[in-house]
């Protein structure tokens, strides 16, 4: 009767712990990326109503992640489009800023360091490009008067823009030249 009962518990044991086993190795693949798992259990009711559930659970993650990966298409495509846009607006305000008969700088508030200057401005001060970009207005002594900046840098931080503010600018011969100055934040 104990050989018996021992051959009677061995096969219950592999009769429910066989669905249990193969439900953990789905759980194991679904976790390494495998969303294609599903698992049959005929025999023990419960067992059936956990694999059920995994099989659900399996279905909605594979939906998911088709899901996630048709949002990340369409996200990669408009950052393409937007990349793209970004690049022509780019393109044009170089075009614009470049082509300008009125002379402009692109430069540092606080201390008035320039980074973008357009070939008029360099025809006006007579300088080259590698004479400026790099250098604060007051290393190239470019105002004649520094109130004036500092009045322009106030109404700056005042209002965030300046429209035809006269000033006195020196070329880089020494020469002064009366202009209008119009500014923005």
């Amino acid at each position: 009767a104990l050989v018996g009962a021992t051959l009677i518990g061995l096969m219950t044991s592999h009769w429910i712990a066989g669905p249990i086993v193969r439900l953990n190795e789905a759980s194991k693949k679904i976790a390494g990326g495998e969303l294609d798992q599903t698992v049959e259990v005929k025999g023990v009711n419960e067992l059936e109503t956990l694999a059920d559930s995994f099989n659900q659970m399996a279905e909605k993650l594979r939906q998911y992640f088709r899901t996630l990966e048709q949002t990340n298409e369409e996200l990669e495509q408009r950052v393409i489009e937007r990349t793209a846009a970004w690049r022509l607006s780019e393109e044009k305000f170089a075009s614009a800023f470049r082509s300008s008969p009125d002379p402009i700088i692109l430069s540092t508030l606080v201390e008035g360091r320039l980074i973008e200057v357009n070939d008029s401005f360099l025809q006006l001060g007579n300088y080259t490009l590698e004479e400026v970009i790099g250098y604060t207005a007051a290393e190239l002594n470019i105002w004649v008067n520094l109130e004036d900046r500092n009045r322009i840098v106030q109404m700056l931080h005042e209002s965030g823009v300046v429209r035809n503010q006269e000033s006195n600018f020196r070329t880089k011969s020494g020469e002064i030249k009366t202009v209008l100055l119009s500014a923005e934040l």
